[in-house]
C-alpha cells in the first residue's frame, strides 16, 4: 500500500495515516496489546475493542502527527462532523476545541463554524443550524480563500448540508435550489428525490430516487431511498409498488439510518390497501413494538 495512502478506521470513519506518525505509536499499541509496527488490519480490528474516548484520543493524535496544516485541519473538521452525527457531542467538541487551536489554515475558521452548525443541528436546532450554515457560506463569498480541489470539494459539502438542513425544516424549494448546484452522488439524487416528494411531484421523485437507489454503494442509501420510493408510489395509489419496495427495506434496518417502527407501519398501511392480509398479519405485532410518532400514515 502507498504510504501516502494508508488510513484506519476509528468509530466508523477513516483517518489517513501520514508516513511520519511514530512519535508514541508505541504507548498507543501497548494499550490495545499490538506490536507498536500496527499495521492497518491490526490497527482496524483493534480500533473495534477500543472505548470511545480512547478511540478519539488516537484518532486526534494521529491526526495530530500530521505535518501538513491543511490536511490536518480537514481530518480534525471530518471526525468532529462524523462524531456529531453519531450523537457523540462531548467527543465532537473536544475535536472542535483541536481545531480551533491548532495551527490556522485557509479553512479552519469555516470548519470549526460548520461544526458548530451541525452540533446545533443534531441538538435539535436545525433553524439555528441552518442561521450558521447560511453564515458560513457569506463569510467564504468574501473571503480571499484560495481555490482549490479543498476549498471546492467544503463548498460543495456546505452547499449539500444548506439543502439538507432546508429539507429538514420542510423548505423543499430552498433545499432543491442548493442541491441541484451541486454534483450528482446517489446522496445528493435521494435528497432531491426527497424535494420532490415534498412538493408533491411523486414522478419525478420516483425518477431521482430510483437513481438514488441504483447508483447507491452504502446500505444507508439504499434503505432511505427504498423507503422514500416506497411511500412515493403509496401517495400515487400504487400499493402493490410500494409494497414491494418497502419489503424491501426490511433487509436493510439495521444499518441504523431509519426506525424501524416507521418502514413496519409503511408495509402494513400499503399492505392494507393492496388487499395483501397476510402481510398485514405478519407485520401489525412488528408495528406494535415500536413508537413510529405517526398516529395515521396517509398524513405523514
Amino acid at each position: 500500500m502507498n504510504q501516502k495512502n494508508q488510513s484506519i478506521f476509528i468509530s466508523g470513519t477513516q483517518i489517513r495515516i501520514h508516513p511520519s506518525f511514530s512519535s508514541d505509536r508505541g504507548t498507543f499499541a501497548s494499550r490495545l496489546g499490538l506490536s507498536k509496527h500496527m499495521n492497518q488490519e491490526q490497527a482496524n480490528a483493534a480500533a473495534k475493542l477500543l472505548k470511545k474516548d480512547f478511540a478519539q484520543e488516537l484518532a486526534v493524535r494521529i491526526i495530530e502527527e500530521c505535518p501538513d496544516a491543511e490536511e490536518r485541519s480537514e481530518q480534525l473538521f471530518r471526525y468532529a462532523i462524523h462524531l456529531a452525527e453519531k450523537g457523540e457531542t462531548t467527543g465532537a467538541q473536544a475535536v472542535l476545541a483541536q481545531l480551533e487551536s491548532g495551527a490556522k489554515t485557509s479553512l479552519s475558521h469555516f470548519y470549526a463554524d460548520f461544526v458548530r452548525g451541525i452540533l446545533k443541528e443534531a441538538a435539535g436546532d436545525a433553524t439555528g443550524a441552518l442561521s450558521v450554515l447560511l453564515e458560513v457560506e457569506r463569510a467564504m463569498s468574501k473571503s480571499a480563500v484560495p481555490r482549490c480541489d479543498r476549498t471546492v470539494d467544503f463548498a460543495r459539502e456546505l452547499c449539500t448540508r444548506i439543502g439538507m438542513v432546508s429539507l429538514e425544516l420542510r423548505e423543499p424549494r430552498n433545499a432543491l435550489e442548493r442541491l441541484t448546484k451541486v454534483p450528482e452522488t446517489p446522496f445528493v439524487s435521494y435528497l432531491i428525490g426527497t424535494c420532490y416528494f415534498d412538493l408533491t411531484r411523486y414522478e419525478i421523485a420516483i425518477d431521482y430516487l430510483a437513481r438514488a437507489l441504483y447508483s447507491a454503494m452504502d446500505d444507508r442509501t439504499r434503505l432511505l431511498a427504498l423507503y422514500q420510493l416506497g411511500v412515493a408510489e403509496y401517495r400515487r395509489g400504487r400499493y402493490t409498488e410500494a409494497l414491494r419496495h418497502l419489503s424491501r427495506c426490511t433487509t436493510l434496518l439495521g444499518c441504523g439510518s431509519l426506525p424501524s417502527g416507521l418502514v413496519y407501519e409503511a408495509i402494513v398501511a400499503s399492505a392494507n390497501r393492496a388487499g395483501d392480509y397476510e402481510t398485514v398479519a405478519q407485520y401489525t405485532p412488528l408495528l406494535a413494538m415500536h413508537v413510529t410518532g405517526f398516529t395515521d400514515f396517509n398524513t405523514r
